[in-house]
């Protein structure tokens, strides 16, 4: 047979396959946060390497110029086989290649690369290589050397493997999913055959299929990317709408895996952007506050997170909400989360329930709310009988502060004797505000301490150091009226409790009432 060149249908449509795999290649790596898609990018680069390499082979009749480019068919090879396994095993297990393991097949992939670089001077890979005329156009032929089969059989093996895991993961699916899987699985088929037609005689020797077939194997990958989804319509999707969510939104297997994860809930649980789906686990995430939800495949759960700000430790607020994932059997697949920071909702309630409990000034139990608490004692100390006592107090001649000063000394005088009325007392007492310069304690353990030396010492923390205002030392004074709480023994109904409140206030009431009559600045006991 008289050699001629090679066809140019045949030459434009490797270089077509070439420029299909790359803007195949460039639309997978402009996805690349979903699970695959930066590898099946590499696969497609390595590809469209292939099918040029083997496209400007075809056009060179000279040994040296065919070799090569079949070096750089080789190359491609090195960059494929490692990102088709990679590819597959990130899709199938949500997580990357071990490293050990890309590293050795890469490292094969170059050693076959510069063997076939280097073959005119060893015949290790090619032996007694040249050029044949018998073919329609000018081809290589060569003798097979030990690392050729060497290197065939471990290029079979990884695009077998890959397949194998592509429908594992077809098995393991289902609608959409598996259809998207079985749907690549065939293309990743197409080499595995050429490779196999070629070794067997079905295809002819001077003619290489793999191109072809690669390009084929894109074709599919391309169907399942633009028209099932697997790298176009789901993740734009995802990206328009989860991404876009201000709740926080994961999907686990029933390991708690992560398949997936939108910004919101990354920022929440204080996953690095960096990492990619499969190295994070929800089992072990918040100190594993999730476990119960992954145990029970569904609920609701309130988690808090603490977390730095600024160099303060804060506590995040979030209520997560589980629901299965169900096979088309019912069986349970997986788990969504929906992620909902209450941070901001718990701290205003907590906020409000402060303003309706605490004076607006001092900070103190407000009169509502000491009331409310001084109740409660009364009825508590009714049922386990222990002595209770109530303590009222007042500014002396707070008026002048006022007038001399203004009222903001005035507040200022009101905030420091609050401090100094909580610190004398102890944290089991309650101290409020009653109204105006007013303040009232209740001792709730008043049989280890006698209630006006109690008095006496918060008299002495008032009297004796001057609130200093201003550049001002400002001398102030408070009185006293202390008053017992009537002894009460079994349950006592609401009505009763409220008779003994107001009982125990008019006695120290009067009590205060004396002390201002002997003088101010003194502490008076109930008669």
């Amino acid at each position: 047979m008289e050699a001629g060149t090679a066809p140019p249908l045949l030459v434009i449509a490797l270089v077509l396959a070439g420029s299909t795999s790359l803007f195949l290649a460039a639309t997978a790596w402009a996805r690349h946060r979903v699970p695959g898609a930066r590898e099946l990018a590499i696969l497609l680069v390595g590809s469209a390497l292939y099918s040029l390499a083997y496209a400007f082979e075809l056009l060179r009749s000279d040994l040296d110029g065919i070799l090569a480019f079949v070096a750089l068919v080789y190359l491609a090879l090195a960059i494929m086989m490692p990102a088709f396994l990679a590819f597959a095993w990130r899709i199938t297990s949500g997580r990357k290649l071990p490293p050990l393991l890309f590293a050795a097949l890469v490292a094969w992939g170059l050693l076959a690369f510069v063997a076939v670089l280097t073959v005119r001077s060893h015949s290790f890979f090619y032996s007694n290589p040249s050029v044949s005329t018998d073919a329609p156009y000018p081809v290589i032929q060569f003798g097979r050397g030990p690392l050729y089969y060497l290197n065939f059989a471990m290029i079979e093996l990884v695009a077998i493997s890959g397949a194998v895991l592509l429908v594992i993961r077809a098995l393991r699916s289902g609608g959409r999913q598996r259809l998207q899987s079985i749907v690549i699985a065939l293309g990743g088929s197409f080499p595995i055959a050429a490779s196999l037609g070629r070794l067997t005689g079905l295809v002819p020797e001077w003619f290489d299929p793999s191109p072809l077939s690669f390009a084929a194997t894109g074709a599919f990958t391309a169907f399942g990317m633009f028209k099932l989804g697997l790298v176009e319509i789901v993740p734009a999707a995802r990206e328009l709408a989860i991404d876009a969510l201000r709740d926080g939104f994961v999907v686990t297997d029933t390991r708690g895996a992560v398949v997936d994860a939108n910004r919101a809930a990354r920022s929440l649980l204080g996953w690095p952007d960096g990492m990619s789906a499969g190295e994070w686990n929800l089992r072990s995430a918040a100190d594993g506050a999730f476990s119960e939800l992954l145990a029970d495949g569904a609920g609701r759960v309130e988690v808090r997170l603490a977390e730095q700000v600024s160099g303060e430790d804060h506590e995040r607020h979030i209520r997560a909400n589980a629901y299965p994932i169900l096979s088309p059997r019912g069986e349970i697949r997986g788990l969504s989360l929906l992620l909902v920071d209450q941070t901001e909702t718990v701290e205003m309630l907590e906020r409000l329930k402060e303003l309706a409990d605490k004076d607006g000034l001092t900070g103190l139990l407000n009169r509502r709310r000491f009331l409310e608490l001084a109740s409660r004692e009364i009825a508590l100390a009714a049922r386990s009988p222990r002595p209770l006592a109530l303590i009222l107090a007042d500014v002396d001649r707070f008026k002048l502060v006022n007038d001399r000063h203004g009222h903001e000394a005035g507040d200022a005088v009101l905030m420091e004797l609050s401090r100094r009325l909580v610190s004398t007392f102890r944290n089991v007492d309650l101290v409020g505000r009653y109204g105006g310069e007013e303040f009232v304690m209740l001792l709730t353990a008043a049989e280890s301490v006698r209630v006006e030396l109690a008095a006496e010492r918060a008299r002495r923390a008032v009297a004796d150091e001057p609130v200093r205002w201003n550049g001002l030392e400002l001398r102030v004074s408070m009185s006293f009226g202390c008053a017992r709480v009537g002894a009460e023994s079994g349950k006592v109904d609401a009505t009763r409790v409220s008779e003994l409140l107001a009982e125990t206030l008019r006695r120290a009431d009067a009590a205060l009432y004396r002390a201002k009559e002997a003088g101010r600045n003194r502490v008076e006991p109930a008669g």
